[in-house]
């Protein structure tokens, strides 16, 4: 009986280098190689329908395909596609074989995935694919390979695929065996301590924006012991107030802050890669509790996914896309939007997401060992001195009302006691790069609604390029507001 295994990769247009790279993958697995006789391989790409994610939550359930083969990485930026890491998360705990193959060094690979075993696929694949790309040839993998008295690279390709095959095989058996294993269990008691463990750690894929944040909003409205969020992508989500479930969710951030049994473990990464994401700082420092903590990460550290945790037993892991549109002819790359979302229940599971999350803000001083993603955290050990203990983050002082309890007066005291902890921060913390300086000052200038601040700061913490970048910035996002 022929058996469907189901192939994924970045599925890009047709034309694109990525295509023809996922195509010669796939011409090499399917004409000549030891899968051919026993499996169907089906790629993402080539499905019919026209839901390519409905698709593919069909192929991830269910009986329908044996296992999966991953291409993980692609020819262009970003070398790994936030969707396939996605895909193969879900893949991971699927208890299905599967087989991971990419062209990009071990090195490379993000390290929270590095304990997966990954095949390199030979240069001259990789050679080929962009040889097709450049003289805009049609892909005929098996022709160019085995036709065309290659000798050499024939015998690396067949190596190649020999391994992916072998590697497929081995992972099946593994499965197998721990399936067998189960099942000859006797003792009742411990098979249903198995299914209780099974059971509690879970994995939920969301598709859309909307639905994200509303499973979001209701799992922090029950958080109870600790809450942590990030919030990398390019533009503020408090900007855009066109999605009632975005401002649910941001209220229930805000709440769960105040709330004593989570302000002093309430945690939130914002990384300065715009100068509105100083308006989120704001926001949860001023409509939050006195005790959540905001760490602030360097520009140049940021991340294509955003990361919560409640409890460490509810995770979500949100992968986002910028799509581009035609503005008088020129492409015009527009906010980065959540596409796909990755919800996962289960201690075991989120007490090492957890882990992930406190080092993407590792701060140990005692050790002399402090993030340097983190802004204002200084690059050399020379400059660590007792003060820097208290960069890289702000929370409000304890003696600062809050927002909830007071009137217009505590109010105005609490934003002017936040916007002089920015400007506090841009002067005496170790802020040196053009980017950083610029987007926090444009930032900071946004929410005061003038530019005084950069004016102030010409000559002083700005020089003559990084003045003029600051003001161009305010003004184009003065603009928007």
């Amino acid at each position: 009986m022929v058996k469907k295994i189901f192939m994924i990769a970045v599925t890009d247009k047709e034309i694109s280098l990525n295509r023809k790279y996922t195509e010669t993958i796939f011409d090499l697995l399917t004409v000549n190689s030891p899968f051919v006789e026993e499996y169907v391989i089906e790629p993402h790409y080539k499905q019919s329908v026209h839901d390519l994610h409905q698709s593919l939550h069909k192929a991830l359930n269910g009986d329908r395909y044996e296992g999966y083969i991953v291409l993980l990485d692609s020819l262009t930026e970003p070398i790994y596609n936030p969707n396939v890491m996605f895909e193969l998360g879900a893949i991971f705990y699927s208890e299905k074989p599967y087989v991971v193959i990419s062209s990009h060094p071990k090195e490379s690979v993000p390290f929270d995935i590095n304990i997966i075993n990954i095949i390199d696929i030979p240069h001259v694949i990789v050679n080929y694919v962009e040889d097709c790309h450049k003289n805009s040839k049609e892909i005929n993998a098996y022709q160019h390979f085995y036709l065309e008295n290659r000798s050499a690279e024939t015998s690396i390709v067949i190596k190649f695929l020999t391994l992916v095959h072998h590697q497929y095989k081995t992972c099946l058996r593994n499965i197998d065996k721990t399936i067998t294993g189960k099942i000859e269990l006797k003792n009742v008691l411990d098979e249903v301590k198995g299914i209780k463990k099974l059971l509690s750690n879970t994995a939920e894929y969301i598709d859309g924006e909307k639905a994200a944040f509303r499973n979001l909003g209701e799992a922090v409205r029950h958080a109870k012991i600790s809450l942590r969020t990030t919030r990398f992508a390019n533009e503020s989500i408090v900007k855009d107030d066109s999605i009632e479930e975005k401002k649910k969710f941001m209220e229930s951030l805000y709440d769960a802050s105040k709330d004593p049994n989570l302000n002093d473990k309430f945690y939130r990464i914002i990384c300065n890669n715009h100068p509105a994401k100083w308006q989120d700082i704001y926001n949860i420092l001023f409509f939050g509790g006195n005790g959540a903590k905001v760490f602030v990460r360097k520009h140049d550290f940021s991340i294509h996914f955003e990361l919560v945790i409640i409890d460490d037993k509810i995770a979500f892991i949100h992968f986002y896309q910028a799509n581009s549109r035609k503005e008088e002819g020129q492409s015009v790359k527009e906010v980065e939007r959540l596409k796909s979302t990755l919800k996962i229940q289960g201690s075991s599971i989120c007490q090492k997401l957890s882990d992930i999350f406190d080092r993407l803000h590792h701060r140990d001083f005692s050790k002399g060992d402090p993030s340097r993603t983190l802004l204002g955290i200084p690059v050399q050990d020379g400059d660590l001195d007792e003060k820097c203990k208290n960069y890289g983050s702000f929370v409000v002082n304890e003696t600062i009302p809050t927002h909830s309890l007071y009137g217009s007066n505590a109010n105005d005291k609490r934003k002017e006691y936040i916007i002089q902890m920015f400007k506090d921060a841009f002067l005496t913390w170790h802020i040196n790069e053009f980017h950083d300086k610029t987007i926090m000052a444009s930032g900071i200038s946004l929410l005061e609604g003038n530019d005084n601040f950069i004016e102030k700061m010409k000559n002083i913490k700005l020089d003559e390029r990084e003045y003029a970048e600051a003001k161009q910035l305010y003004a184009d996002n003065q603009k928007k507001q």
